[in-house]
């Protein structure tokens, strides 16, 4: 089910991460920084009165400048020290709307006085 939301604005994360550790692997490393990247992406979310934050990316500048998003966990990598930047969009929920009444009135002050459908009784087959 996809709930309807208002775009409030880009909340951005940063976080930098100690990877010279010849314990863990750099990919389990990242993926562990991005879900700290992605708290903050919340806190910084609900302090603008957002609800939640969508279309989450990781953040990757280039050496050329460039800049790419992907969205899963990548980090970048000096060997000693490495770093996270997530980006992603504060929303708040739109109220839901009641479905509204499907009787028509057709017009008619007082709903409780209908008017009446006349329709074509369906042929009969005949028994055998």
């Amino acid at each position: 089910m996809k709930r309807p939301f208002q775009p409030l604005g880009w909340v951005k994360a940063k976080v930098n991460f100690q990877s010279f550790d010849p314990n863990r692997e750099e990919s389990a490393l990242c993926k562990n920084y991005y879900n700290k990247a992605v708290r903050q992406l919340v806190q910084a979310a609900l302090s603008k009165g957002a609800d939640a934050v969508v279309d989450v990316k990781s953040v990757v500048f280039l050496e050329d400048g460039r800049q790419e998003t992907y969205p899963t966990a990548e980090c970048s990598d000096d060997g000693f020290e490495g770093q996270i930047l997530l980006q992603g969009v504060a929303v708040r929920w739109k109220k839901e709307q009641k479905p509204q009444d499907t009787h028509d009135t057709h017009g008619l002050e007082n709903p409780s006085i209908t008017q009446t459908v006349l329709t074509t009784p369906a042929p009969v087959s005949a028994a055998r």
